[in-house]
């Protein structure tokens, strides 16, 4: 981590590879420098997380960040090549940026909510964002003397979201609050956890926001997710929830329906695949069940599927369902006095050890922080 002095000369002539984490990045900077270092190539260590501007560095020693996965690529390089050597080439002065796909966030807020709703209803672009800052007042949160910064936070993706609302609402006057909700949540884009790894329904919603989606939206959808609730059953349950396909658009269309599990699990009917024609302004209705039997448990999620045949769109619906079957040696015990395997004597232990379906019960009175 070089985050304490390193050994006098343990890095001449080398570059210092370091994660980042536990201390400033000047402080690992100066460490590497003091101890011999050529260069600095630190690295998120927030899997998903690309770089970002590394603040307040001083001194000649050159110091690049990179993503977490180039990071590791280049741990696991030079393991395997400790006597490889490198070479910076900066004839043209450009500045390479790692290439990231669309992942989600390592602090990015997940669900679901306190009601086991589904948040977020979708996410946007909240990371290495280039922004006009301040340069008047040298310690505010977005100050620079070039009046132009890379941040990141929820200030930024909240923002584009309420831009992207008011533009859809100014393209489509008509539509109710809960229609701009629909069209920017089910137009959205496929979100990932490391490139490849679709995320979950309770991490990103409906995903990405996708303005061009949005803007070119012949349907929306009543509700705009679909949320089964938490259903405690023994033997079998069916759980039903309707979804209504309103055309938006001044043709008559037709709508194909299909399901997307990303944690499948229960049956998934639906009373039709295909709603037959709808004019424009009407509304289309389908059934969507779920169905399971015991002891199937946990948290299952996914998206209803539903193309247009006019204008070929695809619209994804996110669901999700909680299941449970009660079960006593699924119940996991809080107390100062546990004995037993399913006891603990702290609140972190126990939500460690819980899988989907465990009950988490406090049996005295004592105060379990977190």
């Amino acid at each position: 981590m070089a985050c304490s002095p390193l050994p006098a000369s343990s890095l001449s002539d080398k570059f210092a590879l370091i994660s980042r984490g536990d201390c400033l990045f000047s402080t690992k900077v100066s460490n590497a420098s003091a101890a011999g270092a050529t260069a600095v190539i630190t690295y998120n260590n927030i899997m998903g997380n690309g770089p970002f501007a590394m603040g307040g560095l001083t001194g000649s020693t050159p110091a690049i960040m990179v993503s977490a996965l180039d990071g590791l690529k280049l741990r696991d390089f030079v393991a395997a090549q400790p006597a490889a050597t490198m070479l910076i080439d900066d004839s043209s002065n450009n500045e390479i940026l790692t290439t990231i796909p669309t992942v989600l966030a390592g602090d990015s807020s997940r669900g679901p909510g306190r009601d086991f709703g589904i948040k977020p209803d979708l996410v946007a672009v909240g990371w290495r964002v280039y922004s006009a800052a301040e340069n008047s007042y040298t310690s505010g949160a977005l100050y620079d003397a070039t009046r132009y910064t890379i941040s990141q936070g929820t200030s930024f993706s909240t923002p584009m979201v309420s831009g992207a609302a008011a533009a859809v609402l100014q393209l489509f006057p008509a539509f109710t609050p809960a229609d701009v909700k629909s069209a920017l949540a089910n137009s959205a884009s496929v979100v990932t956890t490391n490139g490849t790894a679709p995320a979950l329904i309770t991490q990103v919603g409906g995903g990405l926001l996708n303005m061009g989606n949005a803007a070119n939206v012949t349907a929306v959808f009543s509700p705009s997710h679909l949320n089964f609730g938490v259903n405690e059953y023994s033997g079998g349950v069916l759980v039903t929830r309707a979804l209504g396909i309103k055309n938006v658009s001044s043709n008559t269309d037709q709508f194909l329906i299909s399901v997307q599990p990303l944690v499948s699990g229960p049956t998934i009917d639906l009373s039709t695949t295909s709603t037959g024609p709808v004019a424009p302004g009407a509304v289309a209705n389908v059934d969507v069940m779920i169905s399971a039997s015991a002891p199937l448990s946990g948290g299952f999620q996914g998206f209803i599927t539903v193309q247009s045949q006019l204008t070929q769109n695809i619209y994804t619906i996110p669901y999700w369902a909680g299941l449970y079957v009660p079960d006593p040696t699924r119940i996991l015990t809080v107390s100062q006095g546990a004995s037993d395997p399913n006891s603990f004597r702290n609140l972190k232990d126990a939500l460690a050890a819980a899988n989907p379906g465990n009950m988490i019960e406090l049996s005295d009175s004592r105060y379990y922080p977190g």
